[in-house]
């Protein structure tokens, strides 16, 4: 079956447009870091409706990762919360709420059937091609997926994302109303000393190139946020089995 994937549907024209993207190109491949972020890049319905559903209709499920005594760069994933709190803060790997399933009064919800349709299109061998066309860079079939909510206290340590072939990290965010003050800002580290922190301003999406040489972290949300969490949509498009 031929797919059905319209990009119109979901972006802005002002980022469809071959100028537009040669322009993004430009800024992602010439950046010390390799990361460039879209603002106001989702149409306005779009990323309202998405936005609801992580807000009201999406259930999460808090996670508690450590790092591993063996190598910083990996973890041990799934850890109770008893353990997680006994463990010494410097192996404190990260601490958020990781996208579960919908809240059951919600499965025939508008919101939600917008939150498949859009999973369906970052999947999509056509958004692929627009981030390919974007970044320069040339992309396997895979695409690893999930939602994320970070309330007051949670965060993730430094780390890099140059491991099990993934290529491209991507972050939508989706919380209006977030506050600089408020943390949760994406900060990413080049070995050679350079840094940039990305704040989670509402509908706006973050690519940086995870075999750059950088690390990242999320600065911890801040108490001042209050009950609004950081809520992402996130993950990677991978390497072709060729690179």
């Amino acid at each position: 079956m031929a797919e059905k994937i319209n990009l119109k549907e979901w972006i802005r024209p002002e980022h469809l447009s071959s100028n537009a993207i040669q322009q993004w190109r430009r800024a992602f491949l010439s950046h010390p870091l390799r990361v460039t972020v879209l603002k106001r890049f989702l149409l306005d319905a779009a990323a309202d409706r998405l936005s609801e559903f992580l807000t009201r209709e999406a259930a999460f499920k808090r996670v508690y990762g450590l790092f591993s005594n063996a190598n910083r760069d990996g973890n041990i994933s799934d850890v109770e919360e008893k353990e997680w709190l006994a463990a010494e803060e410097s192996r404190r790997f990260y601490r958020f709420g990781d996208y579960e399933s919908v809240r059951e009064e919600f499965r025939v919800s508008g919101n939600f059937a917008a939150f498949h349709d859009f999973a369906a299109l970052i999947r999509s061998h056509t958004f692929r091609k627009y981030a390919e066309r974007i970044t320069g860079l040339a992309f396997g079939d895979t695409v690893l997926l999930n939602a994320y909510s970070y309330e007051a206290g949670d965060f993730l340590s430094l780390h890099s994302d140059n491991v099990k072939e993934k290529r491209l990290s991507f972050v939508f965010y989706l919380t209006p109303r977030w506050e600089s003050r408020f943390g949760g800002g994406l900060e990413i580290m080049g070995f050679d000393g350079g840094r940039l922190e990305i704040e989670p301003e509402y509908n706006s999406l973050a690519i940086f190139d995870v075999a750059a040489r950088t690390e990242h972290h999320i600065t911890p949300v801040e108490a001042s946020a209050g009950t609004l969490a950081r809520l992402t949509i996130s993950g990677w498009l991978l390497k072709r089995d060729s690179d």
